[in-house]
């Protein structure tokens, strides 16, 4: 017995996935602009899956869904290469995680869905042409073949 006077019931495990999934989806829509009423979204659910709501599709289908708004691995390797690019130190670089709050306004870029994840990369992407084009002009050193500082650990 339960030492809780009012123990919350069960929810079954396909109820609580359900709401995840369409949590999911309803926080891509609000990322991209639409509201999960209005019928803005549903035209783009319509067109992602022959259903204007989450509560008219099954199991699968929501499941489906969700999982392909999620960002993917080539998107993840392409913004992975870019700060390396830019000199980044990583996923944890300040510099990163600034360019990640003001682009997409998540401060964990790991929670990002793959339509942020996009603007991110378009965004890198315009970074990197522009330190490409200044190191072409000698502005700023090369980070693969900047001379190692004389006190630097070999």
């Amino acid at each position: 017995m339960s030492d809780h006077p009012n123990p919350a019931p069960a929810v079954p495990a396909a109820d609580a996935d359900r709401r995840r999934h369409t949590a999911r989806v309803h926080a891509v829509a609000h990322d991209i602009g639409l509201d999960p009423k209005s019928d803005a979204y549903r035209a783009w659910m319509k067109r992602r899956t022959g259903a204007t709501s989450c509560r008219d599709l099954s199991a699968a289908a929501l499941a489906d869904l969700a999982d392909s708004l999620k960002a993917t691995l080539p998107q993840w390797q392409l913004v992975s290469s870019q700060i390396r690019e830019l000199g980044y130190v990583g996923f944890e670089d300040e510099r990163f995680r600034t360019i990640v709050k003001r682009v997409t306004k998540e401060d964990d870029a790991r929670l990002l869905n793959r339509i942020q994840l996009g603007r991110l990369a378009a965004v890198l992407s315009k970074s990197c042409a522009s330190a490409r084009r200044k190191r072409a002009a000698g502005a700023i050193p090369d980070p693969d073949t900047a001379p190692t500082p004389p006190d630097a650990p070999k």
